[in-house]
Order: structure tokens, then C-alpha cells, then sequence
């Protein structure tokens, strides 16, 4: 991923080309004379935040979209194209949205497995609604409040805070 990134390339192209090796290294496993028989797939969310457009465009394989909560005290979940996961030779090409997001909104990227009640999005996107808050504190609120057993599940969850670049170190 991190050699990808490098490439500059848009996040449906990225995802694109790590499906690519996802399925060719599923390949490779299956020839193996221990081979697993289970399917070599994952899920991805891969996101470039601009911080002159003030936007984020993200790309999903077989991944939940990420909530956004704004400084007001709002949250979303934006309707964005979902791709299959990596490694699935079937379904759609990979596509992306972008969305906008202010000085100081929080991106919340998580697994599945972190919502796995009916109540949990709501949940969630309370807690995120409070963005004042330390990244690390909103993290283990969320975590806390869910009540999710982290220690026999993926549960990952990632939060960034976005800031602009000031406006004296932009040129016009």
C-alpha cells in the first residue's frame, strides 16, 4: 500500500492496482501443496484528504464508509461507491467520492465489526459529534460505550482531524 501511495495515484486507482495483487497472490497461494482453501480477501478504505480543497476523496473495497463529524456538533455518513473486497475478481470496477470537510472535522474509519448492533452508528456518531475532544479520549469513549469484546474481534478504529492549510502559506 505504502509503495502504491507513493505513486500518487487517485484511491480507485490504488485499490485497483492492490486488487490486482490481492488476486495474484491468491494465485501463487493456491498452488501451494498445503494450500488454504480459504479465499485470500480483505477490505480496504483508502483516503487522500486535501487540505487547500478542504475535501477528501475515499475509496472503498468491501469496507463501511467512514462517519464525519463536523465541528458543529453534525455527523454523516456520506453515500459513497463501494467496490468488492480485494482479491474478488467479480463486481463492479473500484470508484471514489469526494466529500468536504472543514477545519477541525473528524474522519472516523472503522471495521464492520465495531458496529455491530443496531444502535451502534448512532452511538458512534454521538460521541464523534463532541470533535473538542482528544482524538485518544474520543477512541476509548467510543470503544467504552459500544461495548464491543476487542479482544476476539478486528475491531480497528482509526480518527483524524483535519486542518487547512493557513491561508498566509497558500499562494494565491
Amino acid at each position: 500500500m505504502h509503495s502504491l501511495a507513493a505513486l500518487d495515484l487517485e484511491p480507485d486507482e490504488l485499490l485497483a492496482r492492490l486488487n490486482d495483487t490481492a488476486i495474484s497472490l491468491a494465485q501463487e497461494r493456491a498452488v501451494l501443496p498445503a494450500g488454504d482453501p480459504m479465499p485470500l480477501t480483505g477490505s480496504c478504505a483508502y483516503a487522500v484528504y486535501d487540505p487547500l480543497a478542504q475535501t477528501c476523496t475515499i475509496a472503498l473495497a468491501g469496507h463501511p464508509p467512514p462517519v464525519i463529524a463536523h465541528p458543529d456538533g453534525s455527523t454523516e455518513i456520506p453515500h459513497l461507491p463501494s467496490g468488492p473486497p480485494l482479491g474478488s475478481d467479480e463486481g463492479p470496477p473500484f470508484a471514489a467520492g469526494t466529500v468536504r470537510v472543514t477545519d477541525g472535522s473528524i474522519l472516523a474509519f472503522h471495521t464492520s465489526s465495531l458496529l455491530t448492533t443496531s444502535q451502534s452508528p448512532q452511538t458512534l456518531q454521538r460521541v464523534l459529534a463532541h470533535t473538542d475532544r482528544p482524538l485518544r479520549d474520543l477512541c476509548d469513549d467510543v470503544l467504552y460505550r459500544l461495548g464491543n469484546d476487542t479482544r476476539h474481534s478486528d475491531v480497528i478504529l482509526l480518527l483524524a482531524r483535519t486542518h487547512p492549510f493557513p491561508a498566509d502559506q497558500v499562494a494565491a
